[in-house]
């Protein structure tokens, strides 16, 4: 019906039936805009008929009409993951033009979602226009395609364009940042290749919490996995100073990496025996790696390796790792020391100092979002998690979310991340109304100064700091 009108109707009909797909019923106080938080979402089309209506909707596009043609833009959202590179194709072409338009609906945290590959065929006309994207270098346009190429899988078929290769290296070169690193680690020649390498060693010595993320999960998902990048793997492990090695620890999860073995073979063997469990923390370089964070003088660092170590069986079992635990000195950091011997969770008030949470903590909670409201403000009348915009009293609220033993695992740090939906049926511990709150997710600075704080960060060891 909708694909009908937009075929037959009249162009004022056409304008209402595209602003009536993505409308947002407006609430006193919220602009109307697509859903951030706690507002209302406009209708998603989930059809088997969703070709027809994506046809009706780019017929509506018209550089002439200026009115209709960002309607159409922002109608195509209602689409969602039935979205085709064809609907990708036209917004490339329209960014000179309607940059700012395509930028609000499609780009990051936008609902819209592109595509670049679907039904086992590369469109070169998209090719094309990517590459030439790149080359640009518009700022609306890279936010764009550099997300798109980032969620292809390492070495699709879409990425092996030499053209399209050589311009996503010279971005590369030219603009490290997270956005570029994670487009360019899904080329597998550039990241086979020196530029690579030499940009993940100076994005892991950066103080950007994003790019480090984007460096560390290089590292692990390109490099640690691969048997034949052994060399590698351990020059980035030892290049890991600060942030960078809290992130790579958080980050060493054996049921989520599993060892590339696709490009091992009889003419090319692993350089390094896999062990027999396929478990990366059996690999002697990376117990080593624990076993130096652990002693490590940055005490976050130790508590990353600490809280990594009794977690994992593999590492508890390595005597060298036993040893470093059982000589953490109680002077280079109280919380590693009360942890490294408790056997159940210590009291919150000899883990989490309140000086740093009124000062670095607090501060997160009552700052406004993209939606314009602050933690406080929702969580004001919110039974479960109380916020009251005093400090001794969110001291205790936050406390009550808080894993000593499991930081990473503590609600507080990963409530923000999530999305406001529920897979599970446990709606209170999978979905966050507010929605994401941090865009970087863990690679941000308020994940990491709450998981410092949680690790028994101290004012003092923070006072010279912003």
């Amino acid at each position: 019906m909708l694909a009908s009108k937009l075929r037959n109707g009249s162009r004022g009909q056409r304008l209402l039936v595209l602003t009536a797909m993505t409308t947002v019923v407006g609430v006193d106080g919220f602009p109307k805009r697509t859903r951030v938080g706690n507002d209302m979402e406009p209708p998603q089309i989930l059809s088997d008929n969703s070709a027809e209506l994506e046809k009706a909707i780019l017929a509506c596009i018209d550089p002439q009409d200026r009115e209709l043609t960002e309607a159409a833009i922002r109608a195509g959202t209602a689409l969602s993951d039935l979205i085709t590179p064809a609907f990708t194709k036209a917004m490339l072409r329209l960014l000179p033009e309607f940059g700012r338009t395509i930028a609000d609906a499609w780009g990051p945290d936008s609902r819209g979602r592109l595509s670049l590959y679907r039904s086992g065929h590369v469109d070169i006309d998209v090719q094309q226009l990517v590459r030439e994207t790149l080359n640009k270098r518009d700022p609306q346009g890279l936010a764009i395609v550099l997300p798109l190429l980032a969620e292809l899988d390492y070495g699709h078929t879409f990425t092996r364009e030499p053209y399209l290769t050589g311009a996503m290296e010279h971005l590369l070169r030219d603009e490290l940042n997270e956005q570029t690193m994670n487009a360019a680690a899904v080329f597998w020649d550039v990241v086979n290749g020196p530029l690579m390498r030499s940009q993940v060693l100076s994005a892991l010595e950066s103080s950007n919490g994003a790019l480090v993320r984007a460096a560390v999960s290089v590292v692990l998902e390109r490099y640690l996995i691969n048997p034949n990048m052994m060399e590698l793997t351990l020059q980035y492990l030892a290049a890991s100073r600060g942030l960078a090695r809290r992130i790579l620890l958080d980050a060493l999860d054996p049921d989520r990496l599993t060892f590339r073995t696709d490009q091992v073979s009889a003419y090319s063997p692993p350089r390094i025996p896999i062990p027999a469990d396929a478990n990366i923390l059996g690999l002697p370089h990376v117990q080593n790696f624990v076993r130096s964070s652990l002693q490590d003088k940055d005490p976050q660092v130790q508590a990353a390796a600490l809280d990594l170590a009794r977690k994992q069986p593999r590492l508890r079992q390595n005597g060298a790792i036993q040893m470093a635990i059982a000589t953490l000195s109680e002077g280079s950091s109280p919380r590693n020391h009360i942890v490294s011997k408790a056997m159940s969770a210590p009291p919150i008030e000899a883990i989490l100092d309140f000086e740093f949470f009124r000062q670095r903590v607090h501060p997160i909670f009552t700052k406004p979002g993209p939606d314009g409201r602050s933690c406080v403000m929702c969580h004001a009348s919110n039974s479960r998690f109380p916020l009251r915009s005093d400090a001794k009293a969110d001291f205790r609220s936050v406390a009550s979310k808080v894993d000593v033993l499991n930081p990473v695992a503590s609600a507080i740090l990963s409530k923000p991340l999530l999305p406001g939906t529920t897979t599970d049926g446990d709606v209170f511990r999978t979905s966050h109304n507010g929605g994401q709150r941090w865009p970087d997710r863990t690679g941000s600075s308020e994940y990491q100064v709450i998981l410092e704080w949680i690790r028994g960060a101290q004012i003092t060891e923070h006072q010279d700091k912003p």
